[in-house]
């Protein structure tokens, strides 16, 4: 639900009364909180790593995810520069 309110393409009221919810998610926060948490991402960058980095699996690459993600915090930094710079 996150991913789709950062993206645009829903509301968070929506989502809060559409979409289940984790009760144990605070004690136990899956892959893409993490991630995100961990490396200062938002959700949307996120799946767009994680996406990315099953693309290249799936065309035989062996890179981590991990790598996927820092490129992702690459990308990040590179568009707030930019728009600073704007």
């Amino acid at each position: 639900g996150v991913r789709a309110v950062q993206a645009g393409q829903a509301r968070m009221s929506d989502c809060v009364t559409q979409f289940e919810g984790n009760m144990d998610a605070e004690a136990h926060p899956g892959l893409r909180v993490r991630l995100a948490k961990e490396h200062a991402l938002n959700f949307v960058q996120v799946d767009r790593a994680i996406d990315a980095y099953h693309r290249a699996a799936d065309e035989g690459s062996t890179a981590s995810l991990l790598s996927f993600v820092e490129a992702a915090k690459v990308d990040a930094i590179a568009e707030v520069i930019e728009q600073a710079e704007v």
